[in-house]
């Protein structure tokens, strides 16, 4: 029964402890092969024969067979002609009887009581039981502990790892599922959460928004915000600047902010109208803008100043874009059309659509209604806007 505790919670000894030639590679070998926990044991024939190979170099050689056959001593023989011994009972007297029966029941009962003790043992320590592991994921490692100890188990702590589902220090795995039957007093091993594993940033540069949102999914990463910045080297839409920066490790699941370009900063235009068209040009120039001239005749702004821009004042344009400026050409000149012998309604008609002025004066003593005269007369050069005079008779 000693022995077979010793089976049950006792490692089996190095074999250095009884032969000290054994190196400690085979040793580690044997304990390695002999774990209570079979999940700590090599987990092939093949694993195991590799660290026999690997232990097998550092071991002496041994002695050749027939050398260690030579070494062994002589059985010792007994003669043929030995007669055996004969044992002749004595006779034994009734208190001696007596004696003798009673040590013979005390016997008795001690077998029993050792065969009763060693059947207890044997089922308590040799007959596997079996229980319930209980389910202790997410557990602090002290209440999982006191969990599984409570259920008749032993527990012990592993090396940390990382988890998504479980806070950092919660149990985030465990050698043996909860629900699972095994054997009670059995090993399990615990591994705490070290928090969500660590993601490399990928570059998002040169990207869109939805690109940089496909490329941060598959890294287990979320676009977080997005904003927009003008840029004169980065197109439209494209990613400018990430928060974090390419190549820093953050947590699972964190958000990573981008900033968008809109292109080069928009110019808001300038008012130029009322300016020669020189200075206008040097304005909207200055300002990184263009310029398209168109010509038109004014009678109200002198020759040579802007009448009007297109866009207006305020407008906002890309660099470099043309905003078209109307110069004045001044009143349009023209010849006095010759109007004598026209009715004066017609006179009248034609010469306020060439944009003269026109003043009808009727000769006294007569009735009208035909142009007999004008001021200036046909053929001198007016103006847009000018005045003249139409005499009817």
């Amino acid at each position: 029964l000693a022995i077979a505790y010793k089976h049950l919670s006792d490692r089996v000894p190095p074999p250095s402890k009884l032969v000290v030639s054994v190196p400690p590679e085979l040793d580690r070998v044997v304990l390695h092969a002999t774990e209570k926990d079979r999940d700590r044991r090599p987990a092939t024939a093949a694993e195991m024969r590799k660290e026999l190979l690997v232990a097998g170099g550092h071991v002496p050689p041994a002695n050749p067979l027939p050398e260690v056959i030579a070494r062994l001593p002589e059985p010792d023989e007994l003669p043929d002609d030995r007669a055996a011994t004969v044992t002749i009972p004595r006779m034994l007297a009734p208190r001696a009887r007596r004696k003798r029966r009673r040590r013979r029941f005390l016997v008795v009962l001690l077998v029993l009581a050792v065969l009763a003790g060693g059947g207890w043992a044997g089922w308590t320590y040799l007959v596997p039981h079996y229980g319930t592991v209980p389910n202790v994921l997410g557990m602090s490692v002290t209440e999982a502990r006191a969990t599984l100890e409570g259920a008749g188990f032993r527990a012990e702590i592993g090396t940390s790892v990382f988890s998504t589902e479980y806070a950092d220090g919660a149990v985030a795995r465990q050698s043996v599922a909860g629900g699972e039957e095994a054997r009670l007093r059995s090993t399990v091993i615990l591994r705490p959460s070290k928090g969500p594993p660590l993601i490399v940033v990928p570059s998002l540069s040169g990207k869109n928004a939805k690109q940089a949102a496909r490329t941060l999914r598959a890294e287990d990463l979320e676009l977080g915000e997005v904003r927009e910045a003008y840029s004169d080297r980065i197109p439209p839409g494209k990613v400018i600047d990430q928060n974090p920066s390419a190549g820093t490790s953050i947590p699972f699941g964190s958000e990573v902010d981008i900033v968008v370009s809109l292109g080069p900063e928009p110019i808001t235009v300038p008012n130029v109208t009322g300016l020669t068209f020189q200075e206008a040009s040097a304005v909207l120039l200055s300002a990184g803008l263009g310029v398209t001239k168109v010509e038109e005749h004014s009678t109200e702004v002198g020759r040579g100043v802007v009448i009007s821009q297109d866009p207006g004042q305020g407008a906002e344009l890309a660099e470099g874009e043309p905003v078209t400026v109307v110069v004045s050409l001044g009143p349009r000149e023209f010849d006095m059309p010759n109007v004598i012998g026209e009715s004066t309604a017609d006179a009248r008609a034609r010469l306020e659509g060439l944009g003269l002025v026109v003043d009808v004066v009727t000769l006294p003593g007569l009735d009208g209604g035909e142009v007999v005269y004008t001021d200036p007369p046909a053929g001198t050069t007016v103006q847009e806007g000018d005045t003249v005079t139409i005499y009817d008779a």
